[in-house]
């Protein structure tokens, strides 16, 4: 128990340093050493946290090998966009992208629902369609590569929504819930990178953090 709370603590700690720094970047004129430090700590603090709870709680995780991918994807991805290169920025996205389809994956063993396949393709579809519109008004240089961006963010939610579960409605609204923060938060940067809006890079990562404690709080709520 001991050692959950200090994993907690540490996770929530890291939580509001980074955030505390996101706050003052512009004062700051550009992200330092602490601020990459405390991003790369976010998610192996909590998915580590998350662990340490089915012990402390005596609530075995389900498919806990798919987890620990979920973790080391994510965790990857965070590393290579914190090393500013266009090939790493890449490599991240796809880091990422990864981390997604086993989640997808991960739900998939405890249900499928076609009806909200069909809702997620509608919602989710219809955001989708105003960011290619949004997109494309800016007309940025690498406008296929967005495209290509808010496509991958599209699967993740519409994967999502067709493997609810009725028997596990808490923990499937949860993963919705994180998608859809998530994928708010990704779009707001690549809206930033276009020039169509300006986004705080406090409420990126503040949204970034909460989509990732949904999904956390998704993977602990299935019943096993």
């Amino acid at each position: 128990m001991t050692v959950f709370f200090v994993s907690l603590t540490v996770f929530i700690a890291d939580s509001i340093i980074h955030l505390y720094i996101q706050k003052h970047k512009a004062v700051q004129r550009g992200e330092d050493l602490k601020g990459a430090l405390s991003k790369i700590v976010l998610m192996p603090s909590l998915y580590l946290t998350l662990y340490l709870a089915s012990f402390a709680f005596d609530r075995p995780l389900a498919n806990a090998g798919l987890i620990f991918f979920i973790a080391m994807f994510y965790t990857l991805g965070d590393l290579l966009l914190v090393l500013k290169n266009e090939i790493f920025f890449y490599l991240g996205v796809v880091s990422f992208m990864a981390g997604h389809v086993v989640y997808i994956i991960y739900f998939s063993h405890f249900g499928f629902s076609y009806i909200t396949l069909a809702a997620g393709i509608i919602v989710y579809g219809a955001l989708f369609a105003q960011y290619c519109h949004r997109v494309m008004v800016k007309k940025p240089p690498l406008a296929a590569g967005y495209m290509a961006y808010g496509l991958m963010l599209l699967i993740f939610a519409c994967g999502m929504a067709s493997v609810f579960s009725f028997d596990h409605v808490y923990s499937s609204l949860l993963a919705l819930a994180g998608v859809t923060v998530f994928a708010y938060s990704d779009t707001r940067i690549a809206y930033n990178m276009i020039g169509y809006c300006s986004t705080s890079d406090f409420t990126i990562m503040l949204t970034y953090v909460l989509a990732n404690v949904f999904l956390v709080l998704s993977l602990w709520c299935i019943n096993v």
